[in-house]
């Protein structure tokens, strides 16, 4: 069975329900009170080219 965790709408969130999100892989931050989820960068945006 999978764990929700439901996050006010009648506010602005804080600090504290941000560390309520479970740990699920994504990234999580708040911006003006709002959730916001970006996704992790992919493989060819973490890349390194050397110089030849």
């Amino acid at each position: 069975m999978k764990t929700v965790t439901m996050l006010p709408r009648s506010r602005p969130l804080t600090v504290a329900d941000l560390a309520a999100v479970p740990d699920d892989g994504h990234r999580y931050e708040l911006l003006d009170g709002s959730l916001v989820a970006t996704p992790a960068p992919g493989h060819s945006h973490q890349r390194v080219k050397a110089d030849r």
